[in-house]
């Protein structure tokens, strides 16, 4: 289905501003330059922030493709978050030049977002002692992700148009990505194991999951029985998982939930997370999205296409005429 761009490059930098510190002063108050993997126009990026992105894209494509990034691979994809950082520097400094204002709500508004990210005000503060970063920090670079957002959007974005005509025909020529897929709504009921655990731990698992399985047989609620016994936190929901499409669970799960019928309960299925017994409430067929629902988000889309092919310019043209020193060595990184 299609889904327009979720980031702009800038909103990229907002996302390292706000999740990772981003360590850039003056040359005159850097360490020494093995501590450093770059210095743009005088200011530096550490070596701790530059490991830090790179921690987060190995954990995001370890997520997405459950391989891990190593050799030539991860070299690469070093060399291209240097060089993302540099440019994300440029469009800081730029934003500097061009005197861009961040209204402190909106400030305020990117750090609730943050903060909503942890279960509470004591977890958010617990990040931040083990990250060792202050608020203060925090908002600084939040500051410093809106400001370069600010300059695209009124450098590029604002001059950008996309005719009516464009829009359609990008509806017309990629029918594939307007396609909604199959749906389910599903409930399941968890006894966690992990895949680790010793043979008698994992039969333990399964014998309180196959209790529950008894109960549900003899007419027992199965919502009510997910409050009971199952150990994912969709049990207080009584273990309703809401509607998701094929391909968004681990695959034993992803396999079984798909071939069940409408309040129908599978058998015990194993993933890596221990055992479930998972029941379908509801299943919505796939359609075809139409052009009049869709035009918005195409339009988005458009715009942020152009959007991405014009800063990438702009950045290798203040590149050529910045002083940039890499640093980096990936024998040291």
């Amino acid at each position: 289905m299609f889904k327009p761009l979720s980031k702009t490059l800038a909103a990229l930098y907002i996302f390292l501003f706000a999740f990772t510190l981003t360590n850039s002063v003056r040359a005159e108050e850097k360490k020494a330059a093995e501590d450093n993997v770059a210095v743009v126009n005088g200011a530096v990026i550490s070596k701790q922030y530059f490991q830090r992105v790179v921690s987060a894209a190995q954990s995001q494509h370890l997520a997405r493709t459950g391989a891990e990034l190593e050799g030539e691979a991860l070299t690469k994809a070093k060399e291209e978050i240097l060089e993302n950082l540099i440019g994300g520097e440029l469009l800081f400094q730029e934003s500097t030049k061009a005197d861009v204002k961040v209204e402190e709500t909106m400030i305020n508004e990117q750090l609730a977002n943050l903060k909503s990210r942890f279960p509470d005000e004591d977890g958010f503060k617990g990040w931040l002692a083990q990250m060792n970063f202050t608020e203060d920090e925090i908002k600084k670079d939040i500051r410093k992700g809106l400001a370069v957002d600010q300059l695209i959007k009124n450098s590029f974005v604002s001059k950008i148009e996309v005719p009516d005509q464009e829009i359609k025909a990008y509806f017309d020529n990629n029918p594939q990505f307007f396609q909604k897929p199959d749906t389910i709504r599903a409930s399941h009921i968890l006894i966690k194991v992990d895949q680790n655990a010793s043979a008698e731990d994992k039969e333990k698992a399964k014998n309180k999951l196959i209790e529950a399985q008894k109960k549900l047989k003899e007419g027992q609620d199965f919502a009510a029985l997910a409050k009971e016994y199952s150990q994912c936190p969709s049990s207080a929901e009584g273990g309703d998982l809401n509607y998701f499409e094929k391909g968004r669970m681990v695959p034993a799960f992803d396999q079984t939930a798909f071939a069940l019928k409408i309040d129908e309960v599978s058998d015990i299925v194993e993933t890596r997370f221990g055992y479930h017994l998972i029941k379908v409430t509801d299943i919505k067929a796939g359609q075809t999205i139409t052009y009049d629902d869709i035009q918005g988000q195409i339009k988005q889309f458009l715009v942020q296409e152009k959007v991405q092919k014009q800063v990438m310019r702009h950045v290798e043209e203040l590149k050529s005429n910045a002083k940039i020193e890499r640093l980096f060595d990936e024998k040291k990184s």
